[in-house]
């Protein structure tokens, strides 16, 4: 259709809900596939009741790690605060040292002082010296009678600090422990939980797997008789894959490479709003392949490619999977993409990472 239409085609893309056109439901041959439809229908029951135990085994996963958020920053408070009052008792021990070192010394300057005043108060001696000495003997006792009674009145504070610090650094320490504790448990619920999770989506995901093979054994068994199936699919590797509209989009958990599902030249390879990066390949006679999502396409515009070439790899989206979608597109019109694939494709999944 040529470089004039692709704008038009590209804008198509973002009213198509979830990749694709609407669902067009696929019809049986008669009475012939009433058996695999109820093996579909209860496969797909069974994997809706795991995304809601997987939904709330990951609610649980995020209440215990805000839990353990919590626990692990009161915690980090309580050992900073503990860290400060090591220091405070580690002062005011130092300080009553001192304190008691001095009203020691005080004490005994204070005796030695009496000791002086009595013996010359036995003198019985009137002479303006001695009586100006005694004087100065007694002014000397009383300032450190002061002193002694200030340094005592200090020392009494300090010891209830040092008796207030020490008990809370004991109750820093209990809380402490309390906390160490609460972490250890926590982080051993979440890790039983994250196991169980892995289980139950990982059970989920071989279970996808066999909806999906049942699934495209009765598509393409329905198929129309006219319909050449021509075309391979864009990924080797991936978990699953979801056709219920016209485009197919596979899910997948390994970076690998991306395929040209045939034969064309490149009209467009870039990115295109928040699907992600996107390469057309155009086949002639009005027919389009289009590849979406997370992937790297390594490929230019204007290039030819053959079948099953490289065009791109896939990118790993962490824990949760990556998505690549796929549809063939005939004078701008989406194509039930499914009856246009290989069968020998469609069951040539090479991921062992389920």
């Amino acid at each position: 259709m040529g470089i004039r239409l692709l704008p038009l085609l590209l804008i198509s893309f973002l009213f198509q809900e979830g990749f694709s056109a609407p669902h067009r439901s696929i019809k049986p041959k008669k009475t012939s596939k009433i058996k695999e439809i109820g093996s579909l229908v209860k496969i797909e029951k069974k994997i809706s009741n795991m995304n809601t135990d997987l939904s709330s085994l990951r609610k649980k996963m995020n209440d215990f790690e805000d839990s353990l958020n919590k626990k692990n920053n009161s915690l980090i408070k309580s050992l900073k605060r503990k860290k400060n009052i090591e220091h405070l008792i580690e002062r005011i021990s130092y300080q009553i040292k001192t304190l008691k070192y001095e009203i020691d010394k005080n004490g005994k300057i204070k005796k030695n002082l009496l000791k002086k005043l009595v013996v010359e108060n036995l003198s019985n001696s009137n002479n303006p010296g001695k009586i100006l000495s005694n004087k100065i003997i007694i002014e000397t006792v009383n300032k450190e009678i002061n002193l002694l009674k200030l340094k005592s009145n200090q020392l009494t504070t300090l010891v209830s600090d040092l008796d207030k610090f020490e008990k809370e650094y004991l109750a820093l320490s209990r809380n402490e422990r309390a906390l160490s504790d609460a972490l250890r448990y926590l982080e051993s619920q979440k890790q039983s939980l994250a196991r169980d999770f892995l289980l139950k989506r990982n059970e989920k995901e071989v279970l996808e797997s066999k909806y999906n093979k049942l699934k495209t054994q009765f598509v393409v068994g329905a198929s129309p008789k006219k319909v050449k199936n021509e075309y391979s699919i864009p990924l080797e590797k991936y978990v699953k894959m979801d056709y219920k509209n016209k485009g197919i989009t596979f899910f997948f958990r390994e970076e690998g490479p991306v395929l040209s599902p045939k034969a064309g030249n490149i009209s467009y390879s870039g990115r295109l709003s928040t699907y992600g990066n996107v390469v057309i390949v155009d086949h002639g006679q009005e027919m389009r392949s289009v590849i979406l999502g997370s992937f790297i396409p390594k490929i230019k515009k204007g290039s030819n490619v053959k079948k099953g070439q490289l065009i791109g790899y896939s990118k790993s989206s962490g824990e949760d999977l990556g998505k690549v979608y796929f549809e063939v597109r005939q004078k701008d019109k989406v194509q039930n993409t499914i009856y246009l694939v290989e069968k020998k494709f469609l069951s040539r999944n090479k991921s062992n990472k389920i």
